[in-house]
């Protein structure tokens, strides 16, 4: 400031708008358009995770004579 010469408030040079404020509207517009777009676009996502869901085949059922399938026996944790 103290390099700066003062000049008449009338007289001042009238500049235009900095880069970085174009890129922050820019920005801001991009933000906007994608949350309206948001809004607009229908919401049926039953449908899309049932699409993209990997289909599983059928378990084998349990039983005494199934082939590789051991039975277990879950104890209850308890110190005697």
């Amino acid at each position: 400031m103290i390099f700066r010469k003062k000049r008449d408030p009338e007289h001042r040079h009238v500049f235009g708008t900095h880069p970085g404020d174009l890129g922050v509207v820019v920005v801001a517009a991009i933000i906007t358009i994608a949350f309206v777009y948001l809004l607009l676009t229908p919401k049926n996502f039953g449908a899309l995770n049932a699409a993209l869901a990997p289909v599983e085949a059928p378990k084998p059922q349990a039983g005494p004579g199934t082939p590789g399938i051991t039975p277990m026996q879950l104890y209850d944790a308890k110190k005697k």
